[in-house]
């Protein structure tokens, strides 16, 4: 399997799509399935990211994003934690966001290529982003930790939430720092 870094417009919709696909083989299909997002899930970001690409010959099998931040209210949902004006963040960052792996190839070391890709690509990049910042679900927190971030809030979720990824787990807010 290898990495392929793509920017900007190129194969949006293929990983939209791909993107609720994934969910929809997951206990968040309930949120996330094609019903709630028909034409794939995307936002304001994708257009302006890095998008890591692993492909198994012309089959997509995980997908993750980086985009270069100036502002910790950019975060989509970052409303769901307390106070994100006031929360102390160096910028410009990367906001790390949006993995997705085929079922199929969940827990055979897709998602550790697709964290290891983006943090070489942060460390060698020569923009001067010095953190990384997250929301992640609690399963993602030992690997996230390995990789040196730190917890910085933490919210249960509940029904009123409008985090889609995720039904009644707690998110957590992370932040590592790029040693550049």
């Amino acid at each position: 399997m290898k990495v392929e870094v793509s920017y900007g417009e190129e194969y949006l919709d293929r990983i939209a799509r791909f993107r609720v696909r994934c969910y929809e083989n997951s206990a968040y299909a309930e949120k996330v399935n094609f019903r709630t997002y028909p034409n794939g899930l995307t936002d304001e970001l994708d257009t302006r990211s890095n998008h890591f690409l692993v492909l198994e010959g012309e089959n997509l099998v995980g997908s993750a994003r980086l985009t270069l931040l100036n502002s910790i209210l950019e975060i989509p949902y970052i409303q769901e934690f307390n106070r994100p004006n006031e929360i102390d963040v160096r910028e410009p960052f990367w906001f790390y966001s949006r993995l997705a792996v085929d079922q199929s190839y969940r827990r055979k070391g897709v998602g550790r290529l697709l964290d290891q890709s983006r943090f070489d690509f942060m460390r060698n990049d020569k923009s001067k982003a010095c953190e990384t910042w997250m929301i992640a679900k609690g399963w993602r927190l030992p690997q996230l930790i390995q990789w040196g971030c730190e917890i910085v809030q933490s919210r249960e979720q509940d029904t009123n939430s409008i985090y889609p990824f995720s039904i009644t787990e707690t998110i957590y807010l992370l932040k590592a720092g790029l040693n550049q």
